[in-house]
């Protein structure tokens, strides 16, 4: 079977669209043909499995129209700004840079008034990482063409608009974009497969603590996220009972984790085994492998924890709890700017109080 020279990215970036469209006719022949594994189809034609089966699916809904790009016709094409529309914009922009230095400087009064301080080398660093909330172009040109459609004007904008109209005010500065492939596809149905791991907060009395984080891979949502003075086999299967009352008895779980010794030890393990919980130990050096809630605890840590002077450990499970409920309401941009309670209720599912709520 021969492999092709050119990635999957260039092939349909640059080759012709009637080559496009041949190529893509090929595969479907050879994957309707079962004569080839999955892998070794997408790995001839230097694709991801992301976007092999993103193309299975989008044959299998729409046949062979499935195979033709679309037009990239915007869908509101009116796209003229107001000298006041760049100004809200410049505007929203502003207040996002000022509502994260009121944070800062309450984390700063807060961290006082708990008879604590910091180096200022140590502070500075901390609200370096604040900084990193400030709400970016995406969630900007979101708000701005929602602000527009509430009005009534016929306005949608994409994000480099947005970025030009921010650099030119000198708010933004230039970066680099970096195109990452996309390697994980997520589960078709909630409840079903989740990705486990821990990271790490420091609080007030100098003391690091674990915080175990459970993740809905299908949407992105916080199931677990709980502190613990250290991180053991004990604290996972504690962790993982919660969650197994949750689900039916007779439903099977797929977890996935890292191969740390906190997940696979015989505790983690045994209890799995009698409780319909299938856990995928993931190989070392793998880590894009756990690239959902390995994004998600970056959010966790830049939006909710980095904002707050934490002052104990009762502290920090009432912070976590808000986290938790934060971020579960909070617009997602890889849904369309829904948030992950938004997707499970978009499915008419009675949700236990526990996963999403307070």
């Amino acid at each position: 079977m021969t492999i092709s020279v050119y990635r999957w990215e260039h092939i349909h970036r640059f080759f012709p669209p009637e080559i496009v469209e041949e190529y893509r006719k090929n595969i479907i022949t050879e994957w309707e043909s079962r004569k080839f594994t999955d892998r070794e189809i997408w790995e001839r034609y230097g694709m991801s499995e992301n976007a092999f089966y993103d193309l299975i699916k989008r044959y299998s809904k729409e046949k062979n129209e499935g195979l033709k790009d679309k037009p990239s016709n915007p869908k509101k094409p009116f796209r003229k700004l107001e000298q006041n529309d760049i100004e809200n914009i410049i505007n929203k922009a502003i207040e996002e840079q000022e509502r994260i230095k009121t944070h800062q400087s309450q984390f700063e009064s807060d961290m006082r008034k708990d008879g604590r301080s910091l180096s200022p080398k140590k502070l500075e660093r901390l609200k370096n990482q604040m900084d990193r909330a400030i709400l970016g172009v995406r969630r900007i040109t979101h708000w701005f063409n929602s602000e527009m459609e509430y009005i009534g004007k016929k306005i949608n904008i994409g994000k480099s608009r947005v970025y030009g109209i921010l650099a030119a005010a000198k708010i933004y500065k230039e970066k680099t974009k970096i195109e990452k492939p996309k390697h994980l596809k997520r589960p078709e149905e909630p409840f079903a497969s989740f990705s486990m791991d821990f990271t790490q907060k420091r609080i007030g009395n100098g003391e690091k603590k674990e915080i175990f984080g459970l993740l809905d891979m299908h949407n992105d949502a916080f199931v677990m996220l709980t502190g613990h003075p250290e991180k053991n086999g004990d604290v996972v299967a504690d962790n993982l009972k919660i969650l197994r009352e949750m689900i039916p008895d007779e439903q099977q779980i797929e977890i996935r984790s890292d191969a740390g010794t906190e997940f696979n030890n015989k505790t983690v393990i045994t209890f799995c085994n009698a409780n319909k919980i299938h856990l995928h130990i993931l190989p070392k050096a793998s880590p894009w492998l756990q690239a959902f809630i390995e994004r998600a605890f970056r959010t966790v840590h830049e939006e909710f924890l980095n904002l707050v002077w934490i002052g104990n450990e009762d502290n920090l499970n009432y912070v976590l709890k808000n986290t938790k409920y934060g971020y579960n309401n909070r617009p997602n941009s890889a849904f369309n700017y829904q948030s992950p309670l938004d997707i499970m209720n978009a499915k008419k599912l009675i949700l236990p109080q526990q996963v999403y709520g307070h």
